[in-house]
């Protein structure tokens, strides 16, 4: 999992990493601890946070689902296609 510098918001405990959503292709950003989501990676805070709803898990605003299987952590290719490499602050398990 690539991950932000920045630890979740919402929770103080998660990494807030960058996910694929079900659609495959849009990207956000989730905690891997709380599941919070936030739609751009200069935007995490409290005031931007998204909590998708069991049990489809879908994000308001996206047409898509953060739940697996069709959803996972997002590789450094997909990452830089939508132009977010530069908050890349390194690379973990989930």
């Amino acid at each position: 999992m690539f991950y932000l510098s920045t630890p979740c918001p919402a929770c103080s405990a998660g990494a807030v990493g960058f996910r694929r959503c079900s659609d495959g292709r849009s990207i956000v950003l989730m905690c891997n601890e709380c599941d919070a989501v936030w739609l751009q990676p200069d935007a995490v805070t409290l005031e931007s946070v998204i909590f998708p709803t069991a049990p489809d898990y879908a994000v308001a605003g996206l047409e898509c689902s953060v739940a697996s299987p069709s959803a996972d952590w997002a590789g450094r290719d997909e990452i830089t296609a939508v132009g977010w490499e530069r908050f890349i602050a390194g690379e973990g398990g989930a």
